[in-house]
């Protein structure tokens, strides 16, 4: 099979290579969609650039072009939909995760046109929930376009985009029993720090969204120190892909680290190069 040239430019790891010869491709309008359209509508609303249109970090940028511009053709919907249903970004603290959690978010909830879409924003807990929806929110207010279009209810931090008539709203369930009634959820999942995230509910929500065309399941986090938990091994799943030793074309797993070996002389030797090998978001 032929691949072509542009496809070929976004090959980044083995995973993509065995997606290509099943007759995946990459789409740049897709990504570059999502990323204009996230620069056009979104401000940042603390610090010094508080107010300022959200310019994506080259690490950013190049996240949400592979999220989005991969794409397969579906024989069921007769029609090319996104590659990717699972992806996890693994990076230092103070990167600008979150709101680029919360950006992708706003864009499923009101750039990417689906009616109805439902967008959940899950922690292990409501209160780390809340912190990655409360940049949505605060985006929102910041957006003279998006507030027109948008229904912000205060006390749950809920987002209701009117024109599709589709919400993003926070995911709570600190207890088995909280979890439990997340059971039957319908749409996308959005995890911040997936380090720490409870086994028990990510079980139950990664079925949410099975129904939808194109649904998301995206978490990003920094590194834990549990080899138990859910975080480390769906980490270790995700490398696992990447290197073509799991068939997943349907995962995509971003990391950004220092060698995991690397002696704490090492790391003191050469600070700078260990650092940006750690911290995508260097320099700005």
């Amino acid at each position: 099979m032929t691949t072509d040239a542009l496809t070929r430019s976004w090959i980044r790891t083995a995973a993509d290579e065995k997606a290509v010869a099943l007759g995946h491709r990459f789409d740049a309008e897709r990504g570059e969609f999502a990323c204009r359209w996230m620069e056009q509508y979104l401000c940042l609303y603390e610090g010094e650039f508080a107010g300022k249109s959200l310019n994506l970090m080259p690490y950013q940028r190049e996240f949400v072009m592979r999220l989005f511009g991969w794409v397969r053709w579906s024989d069921e919907r007769k029609e090319w939909i996104r590659r990717f249903t699972v992806a996890s970004l693994w990076a230092a603290k103070k990167v600008g995760k979150s709101p680029l959690l919360a950006a992708i978010g706003l864009y499923l909830t009101c750039g990417d046109g689906e009616q109805g879409q439902k967008v959940y924003m899950a922690a292990k807990n409501g209160d780390q929930a809340k912190i990655a929806q409360r940049h949505a929110f605060a985006m929102v207010e910041q957006s003279r376009s998006l507030l027109a279009d948008c229904k912000l209810n205060r006390s749950t931090l809920q987002i209701t985009h009117t024109p599709t008539r589709s919400a993003m709203l926070v995911l709570t369930g600190d207890d088995s029993r909280g979890a439990k009634a997340k059971e039957g959820l319908n749409g996308s999942v959005l995890v911040d720090e997936c380090h720490v995230f409870d086994r028990e509910m990510h079980e139950r929500t990664s079925r949410a969204g099975i129904s939808r065309k194109e649904p998301l399941n995206l978490s990003v986090s920094t590194a834990g120190d549990d080899p138990s938990s859910y975080g480390h091994e769906r980490f270790q799943y995700g490398q696992q892909v990447n290197d073509g030793h799991r068939d997943d074309p349907h995962f995509l797993h971003v990391e950004y680290g220092a060698p995991e070996k690397v002696s704490e002389a090492d790391i003191d030797e050469h600070l700078v190069e260990y650092g940006k090998q750690a911290n995508p978001a260097w320099g700005y």
